[in-house]
């Protein structure tokens, strides 16, 4: 588990680094009183390491980050959004097991 891998986005920051970045983003957008938010975040946190050299992986809270969040019409937590240089690739809405990530993200880069 390395927390230190899954970037922290905001409002402020987002647009610059997604359409920057070469690699894919996948964005968990969630929100502080969100336990399924809470499952994901680990689930994140475990497969850092694992496509850390493929994909970058960060968190957008939806509360703190209204500009982002209505860009990309987020309107059910958690979302995970696959994003290439800024344009998105696929959308999953939902709690989703390890094994289900890892698949939404292998058929995704």
């Amino acid at each position: 588990m390395n927390k230190n891998l899954v970037l922290h986005f905001s409002d402020k920051d987002f647009q610059i680094k997604s359409i920057e970045e070469i690699k894919p983003i996948l964005i968990d957008f969630w929100a502080v009183w969100c336990a399924p938010c809470k499952i994901i975040s680990s689930i994140l946190d475990e497969i850092a390491n694992q496509y850390a050299l493929k994909l970058i992986i960060g968190k957008l809270n939806i509360e703190s980050n209204p500009i982002t969040t209505a860009k990309y019409n987020i309107r059910s937590i958690p979302t995970l959004l696959l994003l290439k240089k800024g344009k998105k690739i696929d959308e999953y809405v939902g709690l989703l097991s390890k094994d289900q990530l890892q698949n939404f993200i292998d058929k995704n880069i």
